[in-house]
Parts: structure tokens; C-alpha cells; sequence
């Protein structure tokens, strides 16, 4: 395997210039202490010219180094850098993706005879200070020589104590500079009576360097755009204006007067892509546009109460997440409006906890008193929203609860209606039929205020980002808080599908895959009997089957038929009492003053041929004891002969039962149907 390096590569990484794939040979590489949290490793980095060592190792890479993969004289491509600017002008490589290409023992050595990668861009600059600094009897014709204030350096310079004899030449405007080791010689105008004239012989109230206007002798006159007059005044001649101190780089530091200084204010000027977002960057600023915004919640653990809001963001490269919290939230909530587009800058950037969002992006970001939200004028170039859209046929390929975004044609929408939750709440529910052009049909549930205020007249296109996918019935979507419900949104996937379903799709043969599985579907239902599940061997397949059998419940264990859940949405774990009024969930990692109680049931199940153990959850286990778990885990602690009614009343009844089954692993290999609705 060989592999040529890429030459010229450090300049351009170290300028921040967009450069694909780079190869580079490792030099050398040392560990940097750090007080806590992995090590980090900063890298002597080679393109066959130069080499520099400013590159940083981002903790995500490692594996590398732990598996001496990494190691000096490798070659290594580059696939994801960022380049940062500390606080004193150094810039730093972080290397955020690598391949190693060829390890040190196929490289043989170092490549090349590359030379250090000068850093330093004012060489002369810190030069002309140190001149400054050194050597006080420097003329200010000198000086300004030196900075390219003038083109012309005087012919002489005076001790501290005396005044030239012979004056410079009166071409050579500049400030008379005055101090206790060094006093150079007094400047000499264009005219007004000078030509020729020594300063000691003028009268001191008309040519004293302190009285000179300083439009008539500042070294701004050849050069007015270099630098301000009041700089180098005459009237500024004063041992302390002048002292050596005053001349350090940092003053004359040619960014004073870069373009991207005097634009600092401005929030486009610095303005990077959300894909480009790292913890490892200072200062940053995005444009995106707020594609999904939430209420303004309440929350409440052992730590005290506080609210939030969070909103999600979009442009060209991705999207991100952002959550504002108490006084945060209340300050930008107004801020915020849906759909328009602003420049965001100072949150804080951290690692994103999936539990709470469905955006495909590893970070998301806080914001705190000092962040920065500046509505944006010129945001048409802004997309409107980010969505990776799975088509419904594919739906079959995906495991379940995994995140996805779908589009289609509302072929049919069922009338809201309203269930009783777990924690005895009442919630808006509405299912809508989606078809796409893959032929296929697929259920996807609304919730809440997206329920009710859905119109499903005229057959519009609909976009869910973030719906959860199940195996409920088959194949169904359920949007989460966290979805985003677009009816006919202004995208071309929307478009391509309107066109096409009027034009064909409306007169498509479909096949849903929900309704396959669901009681309304006649024929198309997979009947077998029990006995049928264990001579075909169902379940043994890579996937799960899928069967509906008419079946009679013969007995329900009612023990361990309930326990105590964390009352997190989308979070069924189950908590551990504290034996303190807390409830502590290890998935959430937080301590609750309350729980839910969830379902677990095993019920065993016979047909005229067999019968059948079954596993029913949450929503299955309702439907069979006709009572909700919260009411159940009520009757238990309070009423036992109820909490037994309940039981008794459900055995010795029909249902027709839909069940998946897959055989499951534990100690010995054995059938786990689980009936998934009745």
C-alpha cells in the first residue's frame, strides 16, 4: 500500500482553508495532562515540506493512540478537521477525523525534509519593537520608517540632552520625541518659514515641539491611512507617551486594522455551519432557522423546580437542538419565533442525550446569560426544514422504536379521540393512513394538540420528522413531543408526491402495513392456531412472525403482574424506591418524587388444539383486564378483593388475539409469543 502526502496541506490547515482528505505523516506526538476527563494528545504533523505542531487529537480518536495505531512516522488522512483561534492570535488544528494509511513500520521513517512551518506573519513587525525597545536613540523619521509611516528616514539623531547641529533634511516630516536617555531631532515642516532653519535658533513659544499644531507636523501627513494622527503627535511627545513600553507588537499589531476587526460586530462575519459545530471551538456564530419550537414546561426532582423550553434549528449542513432554561427561558422564549431565521452565538455546546431528541446531530446547546439571539433579514438561502425521509415500503426493514422521518399522501384520517393515560390524564388521539409512491400504506398516530387541529380534507400531503416507529398491529408510526407535523410542506418531496398520487397513486392497488394485522384487514389476516405456531417452527427466522389466532384466556398470573416505572415520556424502566419519598430511575439517572405503574402480564392461552403461554404489555394487558395499570396498582394497595375480581372476570374469555412471536435465548433456547393487541 502506498500513499503520497500532501504537500501544502499544513499551510492550508493552519489558515483554516478547506482542504479534501489530506494525507500527513505523523513526527512526533506528546501527551497533554489534563486535571480530569481522557487525555488529550497534541501532534508533530508532516505534509513532506513543513511540519507544525498545532495539531490536536479530538478524545473521540483516542482508540487510536491506545491501540498503537497512531504512532510516529504513520501516515494518516485526515477526513474532518476544524481550525481553532485561541485568545492570544495562536491557531490550533483539532483533527475531529483520521485513517491511518500506512503504519510506521511500511512508511520506513520520515518522508522528506520538511523545514518548521513559520507561524509568525510579523516578523518585521516584532523586529521594528524590539528596535524600539533596545535602541531609545531611534529618530522618529526612524521610527515611522520602520512601521511604513514615512519614506524616509532622517539622516541623524541627537544625544538626550542635545539638539542635532546639522537638522535633517526639511523633506522629511516627523514629531520631535523627547526622553530622558534619547531626544531625536525636532521635525522639519513643508514651508511656513523652516527650510534651512535650525529649531535652537527659533523662538522656543513658536517652534517648541509642544506647541506645533499636530496637523502641521504629524507623520500621518505622507501616509494619512495608515495609522491616526494622534498617535504620533508632537503634542504627545512626552517621556511617558513615549516610552518604550508604548511601542510593544501588541500595538502595532497589523490586525487592528484587519477587515475582519473592523466587522467584528457584525454576526455574519465569523459565521460557521451547524455540521461544523464542536466543544473544542471559543467563539462561534450560526445562521439557522427555527424549524420546531416547544412550550415552556415545568419540571420538579430532588434538586428543586425549575422550566424550560427547547427549539430546534436548521441550515444548509444539518440541524441541532437548543434548550433554554428558567431565567434563560424566560428571556428567549418571546425571542424565538418559528420559521425565522436568526444568528445564534455564545451557548454552550454539549454531548446531546438522545433520550430527549431526535435530531441525527451528537451535540446540542444551552443557552445562558450571555448568548446571543439576532433576528436575521436575508435568510431566504435558509432551508425550511432537514428531513431524511424513509420510504413507508422500507419501513418493514427497520427495527422498531427507531427514529425516523416519512412523507405521504393522507389517504384517509380517523376522527380525534381521547384515551385516559397511565398517570389518569386525558390526551387527543388521531390516526391518519400515509401513502408514498412505494405503493404501501402505513398508520401514523398524532397526539395532543396535533391531533385536534388536524385537517384531513382534500388528502394533503403529510411530512412527520421524528415519528417513532413500532411493531404495534405490524407496522405503525407514533409522532412523539418531540415530532414535527408538516402538512404540505414547500419541499420537492412534497411536490414529486402531490404530482404523482394525482396523477396515478390515487387509483394504486395499496397494501398497508398496519392494516395487514389489524382485525378490519378479513382475509389478508395471517390465521393460525396454536398448534400451527409450533409445527411451522414460527419465530425461528432472523425476524419476527406475525399471527392471529381465536384463542381463550385460561389463566393470568397475577403476581410480579405489575411494578413501578419511571414517569419519564419514553422511559418504561423501572425505579428503585429510595425509602425517602424518591423514586430513582438508573436509565435517566434521576430520582423522581412519583412513579407510573406499567404492565407486564403472563397469560396462558388455548384453542380447541393447544395452548399457549403469552406475554402482553402495557396497552395489550388494559384491553385484556378491561381496567387501566394505574387502576390496578390503586386496587392493590388499597382493595386486594377487587385487585382478585379483576383476574377472575378476565379468565375463561375469547378474544381474537394478535400475536408476534420470536424464539428468545435465555438459558435454554424456548418460544416467547408476545400477543401485541386483542
Amino acid at each position: 500500500m502506498s500513499a503520497t502526502l500532501t504537500h501544502g496541506a499544513i499551510e492550508a490547515l493552519y489558515k483554516g482553508s478547506e482542504v479534501q482528505n489530506p494525507v500527513l505523516q505523523l513526527l512526533s506526538m506528546r501527551t497533554i495532562p489534563t486535571a480530569s476527563g481522557p487525555p488529550r494528545f497534541r501532534l508533530m504533523m508532516s505534509d513532506g515540506q513543513h511540519y507544525l505542531s498545532s495539531f490536536l487529537l479530538a478524545t473521540q480518536l483516542n482508540d487510536l493512540v491506545e491501540e498503537n495505531l497512531l504512532v510516529p512516522n504513520c501516515m494518516c488522512m485526515l477526513k474532518k478537521t476544524v481550525t481553532n483561534t485561541l485568545s492570544d492570535g495562536r491557531h490550533v488544528v483539532v483533527v475531529m477525523g483520521m485513517e491511518i494509511l500506512q503504519s510506521a513500520e511500511e512508511t520506513g521513517g520520515k518522508i522528506g525534509n520538511p523545514t518548521p512551518y513559520n507561524t509568525d506573519g510579523t516578523t518585521l513587525l516584532k523586529s521594528a519593537c524590539m528596535k524600539v525597545e533596545t535602541l531609545i536613540e531611534v529618530s522618529a523619521g526612524q521610527l515611522c520608517s520602520l512601521f511604513n509611516f514615512a519614506d524616509k528616514t532622517p539622516q541623524t539623531s541627537v544625544s538626550s540632552s542635545s539638539v542635532s547641529g546639522s537638522p535633517p533634511s526639511a523633506a522629511v516630516p516627523g514629531p520631535s520625541y523627547k526622553n530622558n536617555s534619547a531626544a531625536p531631532s525636532p521635525p522639519r515642516g513643508r514651508g511656513r518659514g523652516f527650510v534651512g532653519k535650525s529649531p535652537m535658533k527659533a523662538s522656543s513659544t513658536t517652534f517648541s515641539p509642544m506647541k506645533a499644531s499636530p496637523s502641521k507636523f504629524s507623520p500621518m501627513k505622507p501616509s494619512p491611512t495608515t495609522t491616526s494622527p494622534s498617535k504620533f503627535s508632537p503634542a504627545k511627545g512626552s517621556p511617558s507617551k513615549f516610552s518604550p513600553s508604548k511601542f510593544s507588537p501588541m500595538k502595532f499589531s497589523p490586525m487592528k486594522g484587519s477587515p475582519m476587526k473592523a466587522t467584528s460586530s457584525s454576526p455574519s462575519s465569523s459565521v460557521i455551519r451547524i455540521a461544523s459545530l464542536n466543544p473544542y471551538q471559543s467563539k462561534w456564530t450560526i445562521r439557522a432557522r427555527v424549524t420546531n419550537k416547544s412550550n415552556i414546561r415545568t419540571w420538579s426532582n430532588s434538586k428543586g423546580e425549575g422550566k424550560l423550553f427547547s427549539f430546534d434549528i436548521v441550515d444548509e449542513s444539518g440541524e441541532i437542538k437548543i434548550t433554554a432554561f428558567n431565567k434563560e427561558a424566560d428571556k428567549f422564549f418571546p425571542l424565538v419565533e418559528q420559521g425565522q431565521v436568526y444568528y445564534i452565538s455564545k451557548a454552550t455546546l454539549k454531548v446531546a442525550n438522545k433520550q430527549y431528541t431526535t435530531l441525527k446531530n451528537d451535540y446540542e446547546m444551552t443557552l445562558h446569560a450571555h448568548s446571543s439571539i439576532v433576528p436575521c433579514d436575508d435568510g431566504q438561502d435558509i432551508p425550511t426544514v432537514h428531513c431524511d425521509f424513509v420510504p413507508i415500503a422500507e419501513l418493514e426493514n427497520r427495527d422498531k422504536d427507531t427514529i425516523i422521518d416519512v412523507i405521504g399522501v393522507c389517504k384517509s384520517a380517523e376522527d380525534v379521540s381521547r384515551i385516559t393515560t397511565k398517570s389518569s390524564r386525558e390526551v387527543s388521539k388521531r390516526a391518519l393512513n400515509l401513502i408514498d409512491t412505494t405503493g404501501k400504506v402505513v398508520t401514523v398516530t398524532l397526539w395532543g394538540e396535533e391531533a385536534e387541529k388536524f385537517d384531513g380534507s382534500g388528502q394533503p400531503v403529510v411530512a412527520v420528522k421524528g415519528a417513532r416507529l413500532s411493531d404495534f398491529g405490524g407496522r405503525s408510526l407514533s409522532a412523539l413531543f418531540s415530532s414535527t407535523v408538516m402538512v404540505n410542506p414547500d419541499i420537492p418531496e412534497a411536490f414529486r408526491l402531490r404530482a404523482w398520487y394525482d396523477r396515478t397513486g390515487y387509483a394504486l392497488h395499496s397494501q398497508s402495513l398496519t392494516d395487514t394485522r389489524s382485525a378490519g384487514s378479513g382475509a389478508r389476516m395471517n390465521w393460525k392456531t396454536l398448534s400451527d405456531v409450533k409445527t411451522e417452527h414460527m419465530g425461528h427466522g432472523e425476524k419476527a412472525d406475525y399471527f392471529s389466532c381465536v384463542a381463550t384466556v385460561v389463566y393470568i398470573r397475577k403476581e410480579n403482574c405489575l411494578y413501578q416505572a419511571c414517569p419519564s415520556a419514553d422511559c418504561n424502566k423501572k425505579v428503585i424506591d429510595q425509602q425517602n419519598g424518591l423514586y430513582r430511575c438508573e436509565k435517566c439517572n434521576r430520582e423522581f418524587p412519583s412513579f407510573k405503574y406499567r404492565l407486564l402480564l403472563s397469560a396462558n392461552l388455548a384453542d380447541f388444539g393447544d395452548n399457549q403461554w403469552v406475554t402482553c404489555f402495557q396497552e395489550t394487558a388494559e384491553a385484556l383486564l378491561g381496567h387501566s395499570a394505574e387502576t390496578l396498582g390503586q386496587y392493590r394497595e388499597t382493595d386486594e378483593t377487587a385487585f382478585d375480581e379483576v383476574f377472575q372476570k378476565a379468565n375463561f374469555t375469547t378474544h381474537i388475539f394478535k400475536n408476534r412471536v420470536k424464539l428468545e435465548t435465555y438459558n435454554v433456547s424456548s418460544y416467547k409469543p408476545e400477543h401485541n393487541r386483542i
